[in-house]
């Protein structure tokens, strides 16, 4: 393992931790826009089917009126409306009307009917057609208590129009000039219909002053005689009025027609306008030509287009198309928006998260000083034992080269010859004692470096039981203390050596601490090994532990020394060692003597 892998790890997992936030977090963001776009889609389809629903009613109505005109020329000819008598011709308008009505007839939402024909050279055709158009309004009363949202609902003929609900003749009077070139009638005659099919008209002023509007009409025909018209208006505010429906935070709703007039968009048309809006002021052209050119077409979500995102769909019950458009930045923003606690909740996890890497890193680093500050204070208490230790080899190495100097001086000024046995002899002692020197240099060495970050090598018992056992062996010398050691087994492990000399060699010191003022001063070594563990013991005859002492013994900064003895973080440094080797350092009970016991796995 290489230095700082640990810090590598711990960054590694911060940034796996961060990156998933982040993962999570652009994945609810995805998910809320998907959800923005089917709440767009959701009020879109309401809209639809309100508008159809308002259409379909409409329609509806019209081609009934229809069918009962048609019916009316095939079986009622020869009827008579009870509202023909009503009818007054009246010079200055140059026409007539009806007048002198029960009072609740205009109350019933009846209407009018005026005529630029001469009532007495009425042909038979005219006024079955007219009392056809009296009785109409019977059928057409009713339905604009239904249709609130139509202001009016009339026949148009060649020379006479029945409005409903009644307008004064002084308000509106048919004229052949106006009514019949507009379109509700214009686009009824068979060389512009010759299908015979109900149509929308495009959007125009009202003559009677409700502003702009649309209409829906359907010719009538005697057998196959053209007659005239049924019609019902729609003002643009109706339209508006729906789209108002659901309410959109963002974008744009549109509904045009196909001559792109614009029938609704309540922000920016109203019925009160005095000029017809074209679609192309509202909306993009490419988004026109996209609808125009793929009608019929189903979207399961809004399409990106020219930096908007875009939903349409053909309204044929209207002859009209509805189209939504928002910017994709503000849509994308509502939708930051709405995630703001996931977004504030993320980034202050991402904050937590270095928070807690740098404090469990510099917890990591502490630790591993305070490790390496227990090996140093380990090492100065062995200090003297050690020079003690190398001193002896070095002075048995410094007499025998001495010794052997003086043997090479005499040479030089007598004859004798040198005895080359006891030259050998001496020579290997000198080896001997400098290799038992660089032994302890190499242990003291491997002790004191930092093994955090070493790999976990196998490591025979028996040499690192001697390697440890070098470092403490004078001090105990100096103490008169016997150090007994049991039968080592032939075993091996995996290890950090020094970490776990560490251990051991903290034990053995806390056993010189126990026993050096006693008379019986003897601390011992033995060993238990299973199919999982070794189980090292550490036992010495010092005093015993008190019960409520037992039971902090693990407690980092704990001690029972003198002040300035000791730090009390022994015990529970050798603690994290061993569990971080998988393994367990703990105080035996009921034992005759002091006893540890250190539990170290046989398994990497």
């Amino acid at each position: 393992m290489k230095p700082n892998s640990f810090e590598k790890k711990v960054n590694l997992i911060a940034f796996v931790i961060c990156l998933t936030i982040l993962f999570s977090v652009y994945r609810e963001y995805n998910s809320g826009m998907i959800q923005q776009g089917h709440s767009v889609l959701n009020q879109f389809n309401d809209i639809h089917a309100s508008l159809r629903t308002e259409s379909q009613l409409i329609t509806k109505f019209v081609a009934t009126s229809r069918k009962f005109a048609e019916n009316y020329f095939l079986f009622s000819r020869d009827k008579t409306s009870l509202w023909f008598k009503f009818l007054k011709h009246d010079p200055k308008m140059k026409g007539a009307y009806l007048t002198g009505m029960p009072a609740d007839y205009v109350q019933q939402k009846m209407g009018n009917l005026t005529t630029v024909s001469s009532l007495g050279s009425l042909s038979r055709e005219k006024r079955t057609e007219i009392n056809m158009a009296l009785e109409l309004g019977a059928y057409f009363a009713p339905s604009l208590f239904e249709i609130k949202s139509s202001p009016w609902f009339y026949y148009t003929s060649d020379d006479f129009m029945y409005l409903a609900p009644y307008l004064k003749p002084q308000e509106l009077f048919f004229s052949k000039q106006v009514m019949l070139e507009k379109e509700f009638y214009k686009n009824a005659l068979p060389k512009f219909n010759p299908n015979r099919q109900g149509f929308w008209t495009s959007v125009y002023v009202d003559e009677a002053g409700l502003g702009l509007m649309v209409t829906y009409s359907e010719p009538v025909y005697d057998h196959d005689t053209f007659k005239g018209a049924v019609s019902m208006d729609v003002t643009i505010d109706q339209f508006n009025s729906v789209l108002k429906h659901r309410e959109f935070p963002i974008g744009k709703l549109v509904l045009y027609n196909h001559a792109e007039q614009v029938l609704a968009e309540p922000s920016s048309v109203e019925s009160a306008d005095k000029k017809i809006s074209k679609a192309a002021d509202l909306i993009p052209s490419n988004l026109i030509n996209l609808a125009k050119y793929s009608k019929n077409r189903n979207h399961s979500n809004l399409i990106n287009l020219d930096n908007n995102l875009v939903y349409y769909e053909d309204f044929p019950e209207l002859s009209s198309t509805l189209v939504y458009f928002v910017p994709a930045n503000e849509l994308k923003w509502l939708t930051i928006k709405k995630m703001s606690p996931l977004i504030i909740f993320s980034l202050l996890c991402t904050l937590l998260v270095f928070w807690l890497r740098r404090a469990f890193l510099n917890d990591y680093f502490m630790q591993q000083n305070l490790i390496q500050n227990a090996k140093m204070s380990a090492l100065g208490r062995m200090a003297a034992g050690m020079a003690h230790e190398i001193n002896n080899p070095l002075a048995i190495i410094v007499g025998k080269a001495n010794g052997l100097k003086r043997i090479v001086d005499s040479q030089n000024t007598n004859e004798n010859k040198i005895d080359i046995t006891k030259l050998s002899q001496d020579l290997e002692k000198i080896l001997n004692t400098a290799n038992r020197i660089a032994k302890i240099i190499s242990s003291l060495r491997s002790f004191s470096r930092n093994g955090a970050q070493d790999p976990f090598f196998e490591v025979s018992l028996s040499h690192w039981l001697n390697e440890t056992l070098e470092l403490c062996r004078q001090t105990m010398l100096s103490h008169s203390i016997q150090l007994n050691v049991g039968k080592i087994p032939d075993i091996s492990f995996m290890c950090r050596e020094s970490q776990l000399s560490q251990v051991l060699l903290n034990l053995l010191n806390n056993g010189v601490d126990a026993v050096k003022n006693q008379t019986n001063k003897e601390i011992s070594i033995s060993f238990e090994v299973s199919k999982k563990f070794l189980y090292l013991y550490v036992r010495d005859s010092g005093p015993p532990i008190p019960l409520d002492v037992q039971s902090r013994l693990m407690e980092p900064f704990f001690t029972t020394k003198a002040p300035g003895s000791g730090t009390g973080l022994g015990l529970s440094i050798s603690l994290g060692i061993m569990r971080e080797h998988r393994g367990n350092m703990r105080f035996v009970p009921n034992e005759p003597q002091t006893c540890f016991v250190m539990e170290i796995p046989l398994k990497a």
